[in-house]
């Protein structure tokens, strides 16, 4: 609202995507404990059952586009793995039809979602959105659980493994340079960190020393993007 959603450009590093809604996102982990003998969801969870429609964690960017307080064209999410895989588009079910047509939808509508896999092969196409934006001023929204069970274990959710340490700071670099010429930060925030774990030290494979690195490497992504 302060510098009008024609000169902000949103940029969020997530390994989820952040933008179903919580009736269809249901649909789907309901249809996963159906199929899936293996599914991390309990078929039990009364909140997977008639659930209306909320802001939270996992719908907030859905909020933000039916607010109309974002452009699509100008929404950039990065590192998700949680997009749909080719041959989830060929279920019939309609729970998992309403699930895989709003990522294709918001894609139609001009969100550029990056998956995992591509930030660790495909790199020059993540620098390619980037050089994109036009607008005046970007926002940076930065999940710490884009490096869960990886680089770090301190964050709420641990379903998918991370990228590790490099390749968080190689991304994250290539989001600075954008603020290198007239491009503006307008601000920056760093979510889902579990402070009862943050920090910690337990020995593990993700941190063989001991001790998680959950603070540390936030504080380094403050430092890269807000200071360059």
């Amino acid at each position: 609202r302060h510098y009008g959603r024609e000169n902000l450009s949103l940029i969020i590093i997530d390994s989820h995507t952040d933008a179903i809604s919580m009736p269809v996102l249901a649909g789907a982990i309901q249809y996963d404990t159906e199929i899936n003998s293996s599914s991390v969801h309990d078929s039990k969870d009364p909140f997977l059952y008639n659930r209306s429609d909320s802001y939270n964690a996992s719908s907030f960017v859905h909020h933000l586009i039916m607010e109309n307080q974002v452009d699509l064209k100008n929404v950039f999410i990065i590192g998700v793995s949680d997009y749909p895989e080719k041959k989830f588009l060929r279920i019939k079910d309609p729970r998992i039809k309403k699930y895989t047509n709003t990522y294709v939808n918001l894609k139609r509508r001009g969100a550029k979602i990056i998956t995992q896999k591509e930030c660790k092969l495909n790199f020059k196409k993540i620098t390619a959105l980037l050089n994109k934006i036009v607008t005046p001023y970007v926002y940076v929204s930065i999940d710490m659980d884009i490096g869960a069970n990886n680089a770090l274990d301190g964050v709420r959710f641990r379903n998918w493994k991370g990228l590790n340490e490099s390749q968080i700071y190689k991304l994250t670099d290539a989001v600075a340079k954008i603020f290198s010429g007239s491009i503006q930060l307008a601000g920056m925030d760093i979510c889902e960190i579990d402070s009862r774990r943050a920090g910690v030290v337990t020995p593990s494979d993700n941190t063989p020393s001991g001790k998680d690195r959950t603070y540390e490497i936030a504080a380094n992504l403050i430092r890269k993007i807000s200071f360059n």
